[in-house]
């Protein structure tokens, strides 16, 4: 081992012993190191026109928006998004915000008016599509041979007595119970549907809040719930947008103290500060003009970025304090020489660095493609802006006309005794690292895939604390779909596919994790029995196919076009699951799947919703993970191996790249923190 390190660095320092050698990037250097004033103009210019490209004139409104959907993390020829698309393009947005309102009692007129009135002025809401609630929901009676279809709080307005049926008539109506008013009899839920716009809107203009004081004034309720894919939407952007309000701050806070501490020259520290921050400039202008967003992945780009390009910037600074420059000959031969000395190795790191970025590349969802273009961009300029920028402004600010010793003596004296003990003991760190590494990679084999992003929220975070509520109240919180489609208009009038239908209802009640399912079927069966004096025996599907399009067409009302499709080809099953959990959402639809699989022909069914897609999007994220990885090290070490023209010396120079990795993977397995698609990158 002693041999092949002394036999690798032997390797290194012959490629790298001339660092003034005429080359391309050496004569970029000569250039930069003779004109610093030009590099100046050119960076400042470029920098103008970024600057253009990011914000909008004169609002100064950031162009580079925050996207915290799923699914846009999909491909758009993806299948689940596919089917996602053409749902909501014929049953309109089933992701709707679930309002909860406590009232007590809630059968009163008065409380009905007040539902009433709250709906109206939701409906009216810029973005809101629908509202389904106690005053759009029929209550479908018969009246002789007639059929009354009006809402209840219509039925209330009109005869204030017939609320003292209401709790009746929910108890017995299998699609109201427990989702429109809770079991406990002193909750309502309203559905509030958004349009194309409307979740856009919801995150801008804060409707979270806003849907919570109109509900609070109106009813006087002092317990209002919100949730639903909306809701938590517009909070993660709000944790998004808290993080890079936090985060970057902070890494320049500690990087500022850092240079400081260690060079003991303000200016050279504010220069650094300024460089990274160019390139993250830079960076957000190319994803602008890319038509990038940051999402739940690209999110990580600013901190990286900064980090990187901090960790680039010290290497020069080292070399740029290691000897003095007065006169403006010595400030150029000090430039073309840290230049020269630094110029390999920062090709080197970026080099590196890139190709692990590029690994990502095969990787089938655009969110990570994204990133890896974004980061890669983003280490490119780095390189370019510390090479050449950082010198110039550095000799602008006539930083360095005296040695520096960096961080003082005492830094000087651990350096020494830790490069002594690494030699003394090489083996023995040389044997540890090639352990540490095959072992953390089994370890990583059991990382389970998966995420939750409601527990992603603290402890105590309304978004939560209101999710469980609801979960809990109305025995699920998270709306998937199943739809059923037979392209043969007017299938789903035939009695014996009707029954397939209500048996895979009914199977689906059955399973742990579902709280509650609507269809067609469920508003079929309930018109049938309405029409017959309520009638239990006639909660049930009629035998011929006639009268089942009569009942749908003259006693659906319009909510029926949301379960069902007006040629009575496709249809709608709304599954409430009280799982937040991807892994055990995965489970879910692996079972509904292989269900779906068993229904009768012409019927074909897909399972899908934003939870859906969400957890779609986890498990590709971490089944893509492994094969970025060794691509990764495939690629690094081949460049590692160019520069050092040394396989061996490549495969010595790889180990302090694996040893990180694989005990940060192996660590997740035994903290048993679940792959998601934040830490997995």
């Amino acid at each position: 081992i002693a041999c092949s390190i002394r036999e690798c660095s032997t390797s290194a320092i012959e490629a790298t012993a001339d660092p003034f050698r005429v080359n391309s990037l050496q004569r970029l250097i000569d250039w930069a190191a003779r004109r610093p004033g030009a590099v100046l103009l050119l960076v400042l210019a470029v920098s103008c026109y970024a600057v253009l490209r990011v914000f909008e004139f004169p609002s100064f409104a950031p162009r580079l928006k925050l996207d915290p959907s799923t699914e846009t993390l999909l491909p758009l020829d993806d299948k689940d998004r596919v089917v996602f698309e053409r749902v909501r393009e014929t049953f309109g947005d089933t992701d709707a915000v679930l309002m909860s309102v406590r009232l007590d009692p809630m059968f009163t007129p008065e409380n009905m008016a007040r539902i009433d009135t709250l709906t109206t002025r939701l409906r009216k809401v810029p973005g809101v599509k629908g509202v389904f609630s106690l005053a759009t929901a029929p209550n479908v009676m018969a009246q002789g041979e007639d059929l009354e279809v009006s809402t209840f709080s219509q039925q209330a307005a009109n005869q204030p007595e017939s609320v003292k049926a209401f709790a009746r008539q929910i108890e017995a109506n299998a699609m109201y119970r427990g989702s429109l008013v809770a079991d406990d009899g002193v909750h309502t839920a309203l559905a509030i549907a958004l349009d194309a716009d409307g979740e856009e809107r919801f995150r801008r203009e804060n409707y979270t809040r806003l849907f919570h004081q109109m509900a609070t004034e109106i009813t006087g309720s002092s317990e209002v719930w919100l949730a639903g894919s909306p809701v938590v939407k517009a909070a993660t952007t709000g944790a998004m947008l808290d993080t890079l309000v936090f985060s970057v701050p902070m890494i320049y806070l500690v990087t500022l103290l850092m240079l400081y501490i260690a060079f003991r020259s303000l200016r050279a520290t504010l220069a650094t500060v300024f460089t990274v921050t160019v390139a993250l400039l830079w960076t957000a202008a190319t994803a602008v003009s890319m038509g990038m967003s940051l999402n739940l992945v690209t999110i990580i780009t600013p901190p990286l970025v900064i980090t990187l390009g901090l960790a680039y910037a010290i290497h020069l600074l080292s070399d740029f304090f290691e000897s003095a420059a007065l006169t403006r000959e010595e400030r150029y031969e000090r430039s073309r020489a840290v230049m020269g000395r630094v110029g390999a190795g920062l090709l080197l790191a970026g080099g590196t660095t890139i190709a692990g970025f590029v690994a990502l590349m095969p990787n089938g969802l655009p969110a990570i493609r994204q990133f890896a273009v974004l980061s890669s961009v983003g280490v490119l300029y780095l390189f370019v802006l510390i090479l050449f920028f950082l010198p110039a402004l550095l000799d602008l600010l006539h930083c360095g006309t005296r040695r520096r010793v960096h961080g003082g003596d005492w830094v000087e004296r651990w350096a020494d005794r830790l490069a002594d003990f690494d030699i003394k003991w090489r083996r023995p760190i040389v044997w540890v690292a090639l352990i540490l590494v095959p072992i953390n990679l089994w370890l990583a084999a059991g990382i389970p895939v998966g995420t939750d992003y409601i527990k992603a929220f603290r402890e105590g975070h309304p978004v939560r604390e209101q999710y469980d509520a609801i979960n809990q109240t109305y025995n699920g919180a998270n709306i998937v779909s199943v739809v059923i489609e037979t392209h043969v208009n007017g299938a789903l009038t035939d009695p014996e596919l009707v029954r397939g239908i209500d048996e895979l209802q009914a199977w689906l009640r059955e399973q742990p994790e579902v709280g509650q399912t609507i269809s067609y079927v469920d508003h079929l069966k309930q018109i049938n029995q309405n029409l017959n004096d309520n009638d239990p025996a006639y909660h049930a599907i009629p035998d011929d196919s006639a009268a089942i399009k009569q009942l749908l067409v003259f006693a659906g009302g319009d909510e029926i076009r949301r379960v069902i499709d007006a040629r009575f080809r496709s249809a709608l099953i709304t599954v409430r699951i009280k799982v937040g959990d991807s892994i055990e959402i995965t489970h879910f639809v692996e079972r509904v799947e292989e269900r779906l699989a068993q229904l009768q022909p012409p019927l074909n069914g897909s399972i899908t919703g934003t939870p859906v897609l969400a957890t779609r999007t986890v498990n590709a994220i971490g089944q893509g993970q492994w094969v970025s990885l060794a691509i990764a090290v495939f690629a690094i070490w081949a460049l590692l191996a160019l520069m050092f023209t040394s396989a061996t010396a490549g495969l010595w120079a790889l180990l302090p790249n694996l040893v990180p990795v694989s005990v940060y993977f192996g660590t997740l397995r035994l903290l048993e923190i679940p792959l998601n698609p934040t830490n997995s990158l």
